[in-house]
């Protein structure tokens, strides 16, 4: 859109590409969007980026094109078919058979039109799912704690509700109890580990993919 979103400019001249750089507010080369790029001589068209502008570029363009999608992945290896698409070959998995497709191939959703009429609801629904995607995930990471010190909480009061069956059976049963107590406490520490891990994980590739670097010459 501005000067500021552009990157890899200096790197496609140095590889001895042409390049013709357009922005909407004319910031930085010509004035306009990615499909005035379609003016210009070309024979293959190779594009990524939103997919309203990728299926709009998929209706104007006449050419071979082919579009690197992105989807929410689960899994990263199509176990889960989180990013399934619909091709004229059937789904397609983003992660699996992609993420390049021949636009051509491509079958684009119809938004509804309840969803355009009389008020657009998309932005609507993106601003709330701002605040309901961290509730959700504080509600799982307080849910996987609470449910770990429930299970030792069970293990333990067996220790006390054992005590009047017999010195034998209380004994028995509080070293039972003890154990699985000692191995439930390790196992809610790694799993608090695994899941420190994942997210600082997530949080750094998240926050490096929205602090893009310009290339502004």
């Amino acid at each position: 859109r501005t000067a500021e979103d552009s990157y890899y400019v200096n790197q496609f001249k140095a590889l001895g590409a042409e390049v013709t750089v357009f922005t909407e507010d004319g910031s930085m080369g010509e004035e306009g969007n990615a499909l005035f790029a379609l003016m210009l001589p070309h024979w293959d068209v190779f594009a990524c980026g939103p997919l309203g502008m990728m299926q709009a570029l998929d209706d104007a363009c006449e050419n071979p094109l082919q579009l690197s999608l992105e989807a929410r992945m689960g899994c990263g290896f199509g176990a889960c078919m989180g990013c399934t698409i619909e091709t004229e070959d059937g789904p397609k998995r983003v992660c699996k058979d992609g993420p390049v497709f021949p636009g051509q191939e491509i079958l684009w959703p119809e938004v509804p039109t309840w969803l355009k009429v009389p008020l657009p609801l998309m932005p609507v629904i993106e601003i709330i799912g701002m605040f309901t995607k961290p509730f959700s995930l504080m509600v799982r990471l307080f849910a996987n704690i609470l449910a770990g010190h429930f299970m030792i909480l069970g293990v333990v009061a067996v220790v006390f509700l054992t005590a009047k069956m017999g010195v034998a059976v209380n004994s028995g049963l509080s070293a039972v109890a003890v154990i699985l107590g000692v191995f439930m406490d390790c196992l809610e520490l790694l799993v608090a580990f695994i899941q420190a891990y994942v997210f600082t994980m997530l949080s750094a590739v998240f926050i490096g993919l929205s602090r893009q670097k310009a290339e502004i010459e």
